[in-house]
């Protein structure tokens, strides 16, 4: 199987097209006739990683977060940033990168995430076209906002980082919202719909603007609430090819 073969297999699960117009996503390092030797899942590309795939033989990276997402002005050996994607190159790695074409999928993470908080009535938000979204809001039995922190941990074996001041405000919650990664830009959408809006990388003015507008605001760690839907990925693609295929699950703090 060579990478063109392998991109048609990962559409069937995943079809590329659907991701945010801006983003990055598909093939970003490699040719499409290269033959694939082993396949390894990760979120990020890292020094760390690329010493796994020489040492496993690993030839094709599958990561969530694009390595290229915007234009760059050099590829320094001397930087940081730019010295990972290089070495990458230089190992001949092919590198495939999924981001929000995962999240809006059907049965990607922003559904993984719909059926780990058990939403009932669910509606979608944050659209990429007419039918593929990355965010889902609905219904939950209801529950007291401590015991509510308390159920996120658990779900998603994460600590809750940071919650607004009107969150503490709230006697129960009946509706949600969620986004994986980070989705405070679509914070618009769920103001006056739902309880309570979950996601990563809140910033502190879209913390004031929550309280402003009375709805709670749960930031919890990035990685947390991709995790489980990059999981189930890559255990549907290990079923439609017969290359070894591992996931990289990665150590997280918060």
């Amino acid at each position: 199987m060579n990478i063109n073969e392998l991109l048609e297999k990962i559409q069937e699960i995943v079809p590329l097209n659907n991701a945010f117009e801006d983003d990055n996503v598909g093939l970003i390092i490699g040719s499409g006739d290269e033959e694939v030797k082993n396949i390894i899942v990760a979120h990020d590309l890292t020094l760390e990683l690329l010493e796994h795939c020489n040492k496993n033989e690993i030839n094709c990276v599958i990561v969530y977060h694009p390595p290229i997402h915007s234009p760059l002005d050099f590829i320094r050996f001397d930087n940081p940033y730019t010295e990972v994607v290089s070495k990458f190159i230089f190992s001949n790695i092919s590198v495939i990168s999924l981001h929000t074409a995962l999240d809006v999928s059907e049965g990607g993470n922003a559904d993984v995430l719909s059926e780990m908080f058990k939403l009932d009535r669910v509606e979608k938000f944050a659209f990429t076209n007419d039918e593929y979204a990355a965010g889902r809001m609905g219904e939950i039995k209801e529950i007291q906002p401590k015991e509510f922190l308390s159920n996120i941990e658990s779900i998603l074996n994460t600590k809750v980082l940071r919650t607004n001041k009107y969150f503490n405000e709230l006697n129960k919650i009946c509706r949600i919202a969620l986004l994986p990664g980070s989705g405070t830009s679509f914070i618009n959408e769920v103001i006056g719909r739902v309880d309570v809006f979950i996601t990563g990388d809140i910033s502190h003015h879209h913390f004031l603007l929550a309280d402003i507008s009375k709805i709670g605001l749960i930031q919890i760690s990035h990685i947390s609430s991709e995790i489980p839907g990059i999981d189930k990925f890559s255990s549907e693609l290990a079923e439609l090819i017969k290359i070894n295929l591992s996931y990289h699950k990665p150590i997280f703090y918060g």
